[in-house]
């Protein structure tokens, strides 16, 4: 059941919030309306979506993951069942008369641990020092070490969203994405909702931009939209070697079956140098 809830005005200049895309902003928002008095959500991404952006085409599991990686939501997990908790909720929000929830509440007097960009990445490397801790059923997620020998580096985590991509190319190569212009944002953000969605990491984008500034001969307009054409280029496949290598035996064993200075080989051959080529194997 849907409730009414309060904005305060330092939302809108909140550290954490001006970070995060539009949408993340405004999913932020809409699920204070559909959380419980407790500040509990199912951890369902299609049934967010549905309640908060019904008529438009967005994949709200980013947008879940970008909040728990800045700290606005944790996630935590009842017998099997995962649960959102909004840190902070009962702090601005005054509930006069709670209502009855189904849903669990998470470790009582703890707060839920966040999920870190790291913690999301499953089946890799040693289990790391984070504890889980279990009261009853309710297991509270901790947050892996990152001492481990194959544990993720910052390198290769993928920048879950738009906001996430402009601090990269603000931190990493001094290219300042301007987010209030409509016409940067047309540019930019459907670029890195594909790279997102492509799994590209830190580290193959750096790669992607050390190749654009090697290879351009000319002042690069908009770092975004070449380094996208030099992702496509690094991604096409290449000649097979062993073909053109192969191709080249055969132009040799033309010119020398024919006494030709011409390495070029006609496209049908007669029959007497076909039955060369077979002497020459022999």
């Amino acid at each position: 059941m849907a409730r009414i809830r309060t904005i305060k005005p330092d939302f809108w200049t909140d550290e954490k919030i001006v970070e995060l895309s539009f949408e993340a902003r405004l999913f932020f928002i809409g699920s204070w309306n559909f959380a419980d008095d407790n500040g509990n959500l199912q951890r369902s991404a299609k049934k967010l979506k549905m309640q908060i952006f019904p008529a438009d085409a967005i994949d709200c599991e980013p947008i879940i993951q970008s909040l728990l990686t800045h700290g606005l939501l944790s996630e935590y997990e009842v017998n099997g069942e995962k649960y959102l908790h909004i840190k902070g909720f009962s702090d601005h929000q005054v509930i006069n008369r709670p209502s009855k929830t189904g849903l669990p509440t998470p470790e009582s007097g703890s707060t839920p641990t966040p999920l870190t960009e790291s913690s999301l990445t499953e089946g890799k490397g040693r289990e790391g020092k984070g504890k889980d801790k279990t009261v009853g059923t309710t297991v509270v997620i901790g947050t892996p070490s990152r001492a481990t020998d194959q544990a993720p580096t910052d390198d290769d985590l993928v920048p879950c969203d738009s906001a996430a991509w402009c601090r990269y190319f603000a931190e990493r190569h001094g290219v300042e994405i301007d987010h209030t212009s409509v016409h940067q944002r047309a540019k930019a953000f459907p670029l890195f909702a594909a790279w997102t969605k492509a799994g590209i990491t830190r580290r193959r984008m750096d790669e992607a931009v050390a190749k654009a500034q090697a290879e351009a001969t000319e002042s690069i307009a908009f770092l975004p939209a070449y380094v996208d054409r030099i992702l496509a280029s690094m991604a096409a496949p290449r000649a097979s070697p062993t073909a053109n290598a192969r191709d080249e035996r055969r132009r040799a064993g033309w010119a020398e079956l024919t006494g030709s200075t011409s390495r070029q080989q006609p496209d049908a051959q007669p029959a007497e140098v076909i039955d060369g080529h077979a002497k020459l194997i022999v």
